[in-house]
């Protein structure tokens, strides 16, 4: 379940079968996803621009939790704010965070 703000911008509940639905409090483990996953995962997580990206350079889950953050800036020829978010994920899924605080 997640809130939604509605148009006359009160909150309700919605129901989601997404796998993602609870990170990011829950981390996912991505080492045995595959690239449609990867893809998926930042497609709900609110970048379905930038998704096609990860499969178009062909990075399951194992390439994912290797990735650097050159990688991520450069490698998947994405503009900068996204890559930079994006790489936020990433470290959180390579350190299974359950915060923003990435040491």
């Amino acid at each position: 379940m997640k809130l939604q703000w509605n148009r006359d911008h009160s909150l309700s509940f919605v129901s989601s079968n997404s796998r993602f639905e609870m990170y990011p409090e829950v981390v996912p483990d991505a080492k045995d996803w595959t690239i449609a996953d990867v893809e998926k995962f930042f497609t709900e997580i609110g970048f379905p621009e930038q998704a096609p990206a990860f499969r178009e350079q062909e990075i399951d889950g194992k390439s994912l939790l290797l990735m650097r953050r050159s990688d991520v800036l450069t490698g998947l020829s994405i503009k900068l704010g996204p890559a930079l978010k994006i790489y936020s994920h990433v470290k959180r899924l390579q350190a299974g965070l359950t915060n923003s605080h990435l040491i």
